[in-house]
């Protein structure tokens, strides 16, 4: 057919060109058009004296398929039509085109297929299709070109620096079109690790993105500061190791650890010493030194602040436990482990370290009579893994050997990483008992597997391993040493041994649960209960019979929604209680704001720094919920951030904020702050002046806009009878006929909520005020719009927020 059709037209190209438009897959890559195109090219390569000669119509023809189609026909095209001779003039200006007309995804494929970055720079295509969050394209734009995608990773870096105003540069370079969240520093924290991952993997990433190195220590700074100050979970001999191994030499960074020690946390003593270890000349605020003058660093005790005796302790002598660093010596362990021993203990310790490689410094095996630390770090170091590597994976696919973890897949990956020999292996275990998965299905069958006589509160302190370890064997882990320098040679006796309990103590843990099963009447053994189905409880529709066992156990033991630990002594009124929410918390902040809390809350955009410096700079309570909160309660003092359970309604979230800060909400309170704005000013208006001032707000929007406000006014009360429609004389009506009763409304609100210093403007419809704090005057658009004309008549009274317009009256809501 094909052949039939370009023997008898007199335009071969002209016609192939009809057909790749009337083709409906040009975005396939195999499809109708790629067939007709490599026909043709076979064709003209016998049949030349039959070709006209290609046009410029045909060639700007060719580049609007070229828009819609594939890679493949998009090559194709360019190659037959010769769209690239005899230079490339014709496509530059066509893509230069298409970004003018917003076309910034087939612009650049166009360069990304055709080759064409060094035409254009980032700020043409790249930059743009970051800043609209189509990173798809920026990934396309940037594979196959090595300058520009070091170009974009330099920009990005640049990106996150702590000085850097990425809204002040996107208008600098008239970048319009700007997604909320590419101006949030974790968004381009997150992209541009990803990028230095997949195009240079074995690049230390820290040494190209000297910004991105800042962030992520400072990000680790704030986590050790906040283990040792409010979890109080390390020793301050850990914690300044840590703290001055991550800062270095980088004034930055020890300026920030210094103000964070200072400010945040209140140790003026502990950042004055700092501030003399690194340099007395830092530039941070003066701090008060009469106690501490003659002060240095590590003069302070290094005592934990938690006693050692509420604490479950190795029962094996530190004879037993043995650092393995040599291959003689893993020769032992190896001969010891997989001749002698059917179960095995396994934990690892994670480097803390300065580098984008942190992996396991310590990996820990334990058996009955002995503990093994493997030193992982130092066989990394000396590229001697392949021993180790061979010894691990026979073990991990060993089938007389029983494994015991806790969050045990999580330690391998990362081992992994260290000792690439082991993927291979992890895909082949056997026998791999993760306490933490197999319990939350051994407890559905045995509920009281693991109860106990201990204290709730108590076990609301330990999580993890530690919290098991309660438990099971009656004393939670002391968990000081996890945060600690494990890349250190030789290891502290202390590290030694919280490195040996945490996996000697699985064995403990197993045995005891072990007895337990039996005890419950269990006739599998632990490893294979994850293999028992639990067994489906039927329940009945509603009203259909008594409720099941279930249920009634559900109904008789609620759990309350408010915390359990006991409000302040000292009750806080709503006027005196401020706040500042999360934006995972918009809704409780307008809750709060309902109860006349002052109560800020962050946009979609903004980041959770913005949080913790409002609530520096203000005093303010800081409410999130989740993973933030360990983040923020790291930049406060301790109290001021409140991580609100997850999972309830705002108005349940209300009880609990209420409840936990005891603050007294009064009927005066309710509704005397704006939900929008959280303005506590409003201006009080009549009936009679709503209807009003929504006559003339009406007349102006149906107006002319060459019309002025004032010809809608004769006087101070004519209507001009041209300048209203039917609704205004509805209005002026009203208006006339408008009898008030002296009855007071039953909504009452606060006298403090109403603004002296605030007038209405019926020219133009406006709030003039004066707001507290602020030394200009405020003028204020009011949006009367919004208030439905059958309730401006019926409603005796209105408030006007005098920041934001919003208007208010008493409803169905102020009675619920």
């Amino acid at each position: 057919l094909m052949s039939d059709v370009l023997f008898s037209s007199s335009t071969p190209y002209g016609d192939c060109l009809y057909l790749l438009m009337s083709c409906k897959s040009k975005k396939r890559p195999k499809s109708v058009g790629i067939f007709i195109l490599n026909f043709l090219e076979d064709w003209i390569t016998d049949h030349t004296e039959q070709l006209e000669s290609i046009t410029n119509a045909m060639k700007d023809k060719a580049l609007e398929i070229c828009d819609i189609s594939h890679k493949n026909l998009l090559l194709k095209l360019i190659s037959v039509y010769q769209v690239n001779q005899p230079d490339l003039s014709k496509i530059i200006h066509h893509v230069r085109t298409k970004l003018k007309g917003g076309g910034i995804k087939e612009a650049a494929a166009y360069v990304a297929h055709l080759k064409l970055h060094d035409h254009f720079s980032i700020y043409d295509i790249a930059l743009p299709a970051l800043l609209q969050n189509r990173v798809s394209i920026l990934e396309d734009y940037i594979r196959d070109c090595t300058p520009a995608r070091e170009e974009v990773m330099q920009m990005l870096d640049q990106w996150l620096a702590p000085d850097f105003d990425l809204v002040e540069f996107c208008m600098d370079h008239n970048f319009n079109q700007v997604r909320g969240e590419i101006l949030r520093p974790q968004f381009i924290d997150r992209l541009l690790v990803r990028l230095m991952k997949t195009y240079q993997p074995d690049v230390n990433m820290y040494d190209v993105c000297k910004n991105l190195y800042k962030r992520h220590m400072l990000g680790k700074l704030r986590y050790i500061l906040y283990r040792y100050y409010v979890e109080e979970a390390a020793t301050m001999q850990n914690t300044r190791e840590l703290v001055l191994k991550t800062v270095g030499d980088d004034e930055w960074l020890q300026v920030q650890l210094v103000d964070m020690v200072h400010h945040a946390y209140h140790d003026e003593e502990e950042a004055y010493r700092l501030k003399l270890h690194f340099n007395p000349d830092l530039k941070t605020e003066v701090l008060d030194t009469k106690n501490c003058a003659s002060a240095t660093l590590g003069s302070q005790s290094t005592q934990n602040k938690i006693t050692q005796n509420q604490f479950h302790q190795l029962k094996l002598p530190l004879t037993s436990v043995i650092v393995v660093d040599n291959e003689e010596l893993l020769q032992k362990c190896y001969e010891n482990i997989l001749n002698n021993n059917s179960c095995v203990g396994i934990d690892s310790e994670w480097a803390f370290s300065t580098s984008n490689t942190d992996g396991v410094a310590i990996l820990q095996l334990a058996v009955q009579s002995n503990v093994y630390l493997l030193d992982v770090f130092n066989f990394t170091n000396q590229m001697n893994t392949c021993t180790l590597g061979l010894f691990l994976a026979k073990l991990i696919k060993s089938k007389n050997h029983l494994k015991l973890g806790y969050g045990l897949n999580e330690d391998m990956q990362k081992l992994a990483c260290s000792i690439p020999l082991l993927k291979e292996a992890l895909q082949a275990s056997v026998r791999v008992l993760d306490f933490h998965i197999v319990l939350k299905h051994a407890c559905r069958l045995y509920p009281k597997l693991l109860a106990m006589e201990n204290d709730a509160d108590e076990l609301c302190k330990h999580s993890g391993l530690s919290k098991l370890a309660l438990q099971t064997l009656g004393q939670a882990l002391d968990k000081s040493e996890q945060i600690s320098d494990w890349e250190r040679r030789p290891l502290r006796v202390t590290q030694v041994t919280y490195a040996a309990l945490d996996a000697f103590c699985l064995l403990e843990i197993y045995d005891v649960l072990s007895i337990r099963l039996q005890e419950l009447g269990c006739n599998v053994t632990l490893e294979k209960i994850i293999n028992q189905p639990v067994p489906k409880v039927k329940r009945r529709g509603r009203g259909k019979g008594p409720a099941t066992d279930m249920q009634a156990g559900q109904n008789s033991n609620e759990v309350s929604i408010l915390p359990q630990d006991k409000p302040p002594v000292n009750e806080v009124s709503a006027r005196d209680f401020k706040v500042v929410c999360d934006n995972m918390l918009q809704g409780l902040a307008r809750q709060l704001r309902c109860c006349g809390i002052d109560a800020k809350m962050l946009s979609n955009f903004e980041d959770h720094d913005v949080c913790a410096k409002i609530a520096q700079q203000e005093n303010r309570i800081i409410l999130t919920s989740g993973s933030p909160f360990r983040f923020l309660s790291s930049q406060v003092a301790v109290g001021h951030c409140f991580n609100v359970p997850n999972g309830l309604k705002a108005k349940e979230q209300v009880a609990v904020v209420l409840e936990k800060f005891n603050v007294n909400v009064t009927q005066l309170d309710v509704f005397s702050r704006c939900q929008i704005c959280n303005c506590d000013q409003y201006l009080k208006l009549s009936s009679g002046e709503m209807l009003e001032a929504i006559r003339i707000k009406t007349a102006a929007v149906s107006a002319p806009a060459s019309v002025p406000w004032n010809c809608f006014r004769g006087g101070d009360s004519e209507l001009s009878a041209k300048a209203i429609d039917q609704t205004d004389t509805v209005i002026a009506n009203k208006l006339c006929d408008l009898q008030l009763s002296d009855t007071k409304p039953t909504y009452a609100i606060n006298p403090l909520s109403l603004s002296n210093n605030a007038r209405l403007n019926m020219s133009d419809i406006t709030i003039i005020s004066k707001l507290p704090g602020k030394a200009d005057v405020t003028i204020t658009p009011l949006h009367c719009e919004q208030v439905p004309l059958p309730v401006a008549e019926r409603i005796r009274e209105f408030f006007c927020c005098v920041q934001c317009g919003k208007v208010y009256w008493e409803g169905r809501h102020f009675g619920n």
